[in-house]
């Protein structure tokens, strides 16, 4: 596999976010409807978890959070999400308001989500709850518009890799790139995953796609 590791990089003062910064698809989310959340108004649909899969197992002694992978059945009438556009499934929080996540893989009859848990957090820690068998209640979200060019870039942290990777999969289908990079910026090797799923792109896509892992707190 083809890779560089950059450490000791300071990006991340400069790219604090937990998803990604698209330098592909832009446009606004639709408007949100008002009313309670949990009341219905949001069209939201009941989906099960079928699977749970850790990624990412924590690690006290470096800081490194969990970060695991929910494999949800497909409501009823479907999800409605196009991956390759950015698309993203608000899951609503019990108690809370509908929180974005994007939806990391999709196969007939099912998706995943994959999150990394905080602590204390209200939302990673309702998906942590959740056992083989519940629902949760589920809607698609967004309307960005594809901009095709022949030179495209993403730059994700952590986690955010699970929107970047599909969406640069999707590109690379397309065609119409001569070049995808992608930088993936971690604390730490040990809290990035889907090794396997870069270097596959990268061997299909040899000479068009490359990425450049970035550590903050690790030389490697």
């Amino acid at each position: 596999m083809n890779q560089r590791v950059v450490s000791k990089i300071n990006v991340f003062r400069i790219y604090r976010v937990s998803a990604i910064l698209l330098l592909l698809v832009t446009g606004a989310d639709p408007a949100t409807p008002p009313g309670d959340p949990m009341m219905g108004n949001w069209g939201a649909k009941s989906a099960s978890l079928l699977r749970k899969e850790c990624m990412v197992p924590a690690l006290a002694v470096t800081g490194q959070l969990p970060v695991s992978t929910l494999t949800f059945s497909v409501p009823p009438g479907g999800l409605n999400v196009r991956i390759g556009c950015g698309d993203v499934a608000k899951i609503v929080i019990p108690g809370y308001k509908p929180k974005s996540y994007s939806v990391s893989a999709e196969r007939p009859g099912e998706f995943d989500i994959t999150f990394k848990l905080y602590p204390n957090g209200r939302c990673s820690g309702y998906l942590d709850s959740l056992a083989v068998g519940d629902s949760i209640s589920v809607f698609g979200k967004g309307r960005k518009e594809r901009r095709p060019g022949t030179h495209v870039g993403f730059v994700a942290f952590g986690v955010g890799i699970t929107e970047a990777l599909p969406i640069a999969a999707a590109e690379l289908a397309a065609g119409d790139a001569q070049e995808v990079r992608l930088l993936w910026g971690a604390r730490t090797f040990g809290d990035m995953f889907w090794h396997g799923e870069v270097a596959a792109l990268e061997k299909k896509y040899a000479g068009r796609f490359r990425v450049t892992r970035l550590l903050s707190r690790e030389d490697r």
